[in-house]
């Protein structure tokens, strides 16, 4: 079985109802959709299926996580220029920010790298 992503839009109750069913449960929101979905069509699921489903949502999940991280990193340094003072020593991660930020100040820019 090769694995689909298929977006469903739910109204927001059944959304809602879902997230709250599968945390009370212990299940991620994707993964209760899942085995409602497969019961209802009355669909079993051998075990290859169900890693490739896993390994779907770790890599979505684990790509998610990467770009929460950039943003966070982009607005921490946004941030740190627009709270400086003139004369400020910035010091910030080494890495690619796409964000615009106009600096009217004189400000000492140190880079450095995070292993």
């Amino acid at each position: 079985m090769n694995t689909e992503v298929t977006y469903i839009i739910l109204p927001k109750r059944l959304g809602e109802k879902l997230r709250k069913k599968a945390e009370a449960a212990g299940y991620l929101t994707e993964e209760l959709g899942v085995e409602l979905l497969r019961k209802s069509l009355n669909e079993e699921l051998d075990p290859e299926d169900l890693v490739e489903h896993y390994q779907a949502l770790s890599e979505k999940y684990f790509e998610e996580a990467k770009e929460f991280l950039r943003r966070q990193i982009a607005t921490l340094a946004f941030i740190s220029v627009g709270c400086a003072s003139a004369d400020d020593t910035i010091i910030e991660r080494d890495g690619t920010y796409t964000e615009n930020v106009d600096v009217k100040k004189c400000l000492t820019q140190i880079k450095y790298r995070l292993n």
